[in-house]
């Protein structure tokens, strides 16, 4: 059962029969990132979340850098694809090298010389037809070799024909088939190369962590109290994604057990699109590292007709933790709700290429936290669960709320 959903049914009903713990979720593609050695003037790809985190945190002595090229590869092997082997030498040392091949030919020819060490499956292919050309739907990716330029060979895979012209005049042996030189066909789709989506994971603190981050690069990142199901609060905030790496240094920490309205807050880290987000969420009481996995559902529309319906749950703010709570929700995107005497109403405008709504909610003053106030934030459903929350901040983004809910 995914993490939100116990989540969700922990605040609505308290569902709750398992213990928890993160999750990856394997995703059907992927982005296989490029990064380049300098003083080796060697090139590498990987579609690994663990070795992009190492290698965007300095591993290897920070010698190995992104490029800004990457392409899109299978992760799981649909079908009409093939695995690709990848291998491993230091026989040129101090120089080493990797070499990626879908071919089963190549495969085994290296599987039983001495000087290549099979890795495993790194991700998954499709081969060109008898033509040279990529199939509808796909598009080719190029292998160049550096003609053991300096000593040691080494290999370059782009799906860019740009990049692939420059190194055929820097030097470099084209390898694929004739005409075009197409070695491989990847998806032509590719995945995103931004951070948006929804991702799901854990901190260090052994909290659930469920976060969004929208394509115009505004984040909300949900936690619960550590080692339990009851969301603790959220940070929200608004970055600067690109390149694999984020930063937002003027977020807020809203919370909720304890109630607490919002603190400055800096959350900085790495992402790999449709892959992982992982970071560090700094505030003046100290610091905690997440990590999450990303939700393959996160650019499906909003379904407005799946998510209408009355639900039972909770509300939660920054000024007075959480009370029971209905709310209804209707099929043209209407919200109405009561909690201990707070009315409240609203709107849920569904996005039509990302799974989020965008909500206000406007209270109606009595025994409500925000008096006649308006907040504004995302909903997303849950529709194995019947599941809906929402997040949200007043006017100023001083305080935090949340609606949690389930219907039969």
């Amino acid at each position: 059962m995914a993490l939100h959903r116990l989540l969700t049914r922990s605040l609505a009903a308290a569902l709750l029969a398992a213990s928890l713990g993160p999750i990856a979720y394997a995703q059907p593609a992927g982005v296989a990132v490029e990064y380049h050695h300098a003083r080796f003037d060697h090139y590498f790809v990987t579609a690994f979340p663990d070795e992009i985190a190492l290698l965007d945190s300095g591993g290897f002595d920070g010698d190995w850098k992104r490029t800004g090229e990457s392409f899109p590869v299978w992760l799981l092997p649909p079908a009409s694809t093939v695995p690709t082997c990848r291998f491993f030498t230091e026989a040129f040392a101090p120089k080493s090298s990797h070499f990626y091949t879908p071919y089963g030919f190549e495969c085994e020819a290296l599987k039983r010389g001495p000087t290549w060490t099979y890795e495993g499956v790194a991700f998954n292919l499709r081969l060109p037809e008898a033509s040279g050309a990529c199939a509808p739907g796909t598009s080719a990716l190029y292998r160049l070799y550096n003609n053991d330029a300096g000593g040691a060979p080494n290999h370059r895979y782009t799906a860019s024909r740009q990049v692939f012209e420059q190194m055929l005049a820097a030097g470099w042996s084209p390898e694929g088939l004739l005409p075009d030189y197409a070695f491989a066909c990847i998806p032509s789709d590719p995945v995103s190369t931004d951070a948006a989506g929804i991702w799901v994971g854990s901190t260090d603190a052994d909290a659930i962590v469920y976060g969004i981050v929208l394509p115009e690069e505004a984040f909300w990142l949900l936690y619960t109290v550590p080692g339990s199901n009851l969301i603790g609060g959220f940070v929200h905030g608004r970055g600067s994604f690109a390149g694999g790496s984020f930063a937002a240094a003027d977020a807020r920490d809203h919370g909720f057990v304890p109630p607490r309205e919002g603190i400055a807050a800096a959350v900085s880290g790495t992402y790999v699109a449709g892959g992982t987000l992982r970071g560090r969420i700094a505030t003046g009481a100290g610091s905690t590292a997440f990590g999450s996995d990303y939700q393959s559902n996160s650019r499906a529309p909003f379904d407005l007709d799946a998510a209408s319906g009355k639900y039972t749950g909770m509300i939660a703010t920054a000024k007075s933790s959480y009370r029971p709570a209905t709310a209804t929700v209707d099929g043209v995107g209407a919200i109405a709700g009561y909690a201990a005497g707070c009315t409240f109403v609203g709107m849920l405008r569904p996005r039509a290429d990302f799974n989020v709504a965008d909500v206000t909610v406007r209270f109606g003053g009595g025994t409500c936290d925000y008096a006649t106030e308006t907040v504004s934030g995302v909903v997303t459903y849950d529709a194995a669960d019947h599941a809906l929350y929402a997040v949200a901040t007043t006017a100023g983004g001083e305080s935090g709320f949340a609606l949690i809910g389930v219907k039969p």
